[in-house]
């Protein structure tokens, strides 16, 4: 898998359900990204190409597959949190829940475990959000400019930041005011994607992608200067333990079943599993701005007993609009042991 990291030049606005657009998520899920890049192509390319770019990534046998974005603090990058019990030390199972995200170090030491090893307090950041390898702590500590972890803030999650805007009516020219939702990252940290690139046709156009969307924005409020950053590509990154019949399958993007695997009962037989709804407003070059149809898909961090592809849907709105509207809901995921508790 290819890494790229997204290094902030900018805070960003992901929208979430809320009161106006006060309400921003921390990091954006994998179908945020791959419709951000479809629609980087239908301004980078001509009509013809990005047809065909589309038509190979919304068919039956993906070429690419994107994860959702995920933080990194300095050279620490974080996986989101497997479906399975954790405990702190003496057995707290309030530690265990705390967590929402564990290094990739810790993540290695995880997989490769039958059983999952207790959280120090000492390991952890963010309110025992962030879980690292003891090994990683001089890192992060370099990297925050900092040796008191427990008052380390890679971002501002809790406390999502606001912006004062104000919409005119255009009747009446009678003014009101709102408030924008904001993340803004520390200096040394931000966040990460992985892709599997499974045609090497498409390696060019998702970086130039990445490339365009660097300098256009990611997210909401692109048009202030929101979701600005600068593009690094990391390498390839590899996670996961042969194939054995006792794996699981670790999710690291959301994920929609297609109806074949929907008849197959047994794919979420003895899953450990979240589900979230993903609805929103689409932004097209073609037509005004329209709200997508809602769909339920499994989070990242899902734990599935059998290799899954998933689909990319289309959620065109009920009403006449122009073109299909696609939102992905393939699976990118790591093979990992069964774990004991699991």
């Amino acid at each position: 898998m290819k890494l790229y990291k997204i290094i902030p030049r900018a805070p960003f606005h992901f929208g979430e359900r809320g009161i106006g657009q006060e309400e921003t998520a921390v990091f954006p899920h994998s179908d945020t990204l791959f419709a951000a890049l479809i629609s980087a192509w239908r301004l980078m390319y001509s009509l013809e190409k990005f047809r065909r770019l589309v038509n190979g990534v919304t068919g039956l046998a993906p070429p690419l597959c994107l994860s959702s974005a995920f933080p990194y603090i300095g050279d620490v990058c974080f996986l989101p949190r497997p479906a399975i019990p954790l405990q702190g030390a003496g057995g707290d199972r309030k530690q265990g829940k705390k967590v929402a995200y564990i290094s990739w170090r810790q993540a290695d030491d995880l997989i490769n475990s039958d059983v999952p090893p207790h959280i120090r307090p000492d390991d952890t950041l963010m309110a025992g959000q962030l879980w690292f390898h003891s090994q990683e702590k001089a890192s992060i500590e370099k990297a925050l400019q900092s040796d008191d972890l427990s008052q380390g803030r890679p971002w501002s999650s809790a406390e999502a930041e606001t912006m004062a805007r104000v919409t005119v009516d255009r009747v009446h020219s009678a003014s009101a005011l709102y408030y924008q939702g904001m993340v803004y990252f520390a200096p040394g940290c931000g966040f990460y994607l992985l892709a599997d690139i499974a045609d090497e046709g498409y390696r060019k156009p998702l970086e130039d992608g990445l490339h365009f969307l660097s300098e256009q924005g990611l997210g909401g409020r692109r048009s202030v200067g929101l979701g600005q950053f600068t593009l690094e590509e990391s390498g390839e990154r590899e996670l996961g333990v042969p194939a054995e019949e006792q794996n699981y399958h670790w999710l690291l993007s959301l994920y929609h079943p297609t109806p074949d695997e929907v008849k197959q009962q047994s794919v979420l037989q003895g899953a450990r599993y979240t589900l979230i709804t993903r609805r929103g407003w689409i932004f097209s070059p073609d037509d005004a701005s329209q709200r997508r149809r809602g769909i339920r898909m499994l989070t990242e961090g899902s734990l599935l007993p059998k290799p899954v592809v998933g689909d990319v849907v289309n959620v065109r709105p009920v009403t006449d609009f122009p073109h299909a509207v696609w939102r992905s809901g393939l699976a990118l995921t790591v093979r990992t042991r069964r774990w004991r508790d699991a």
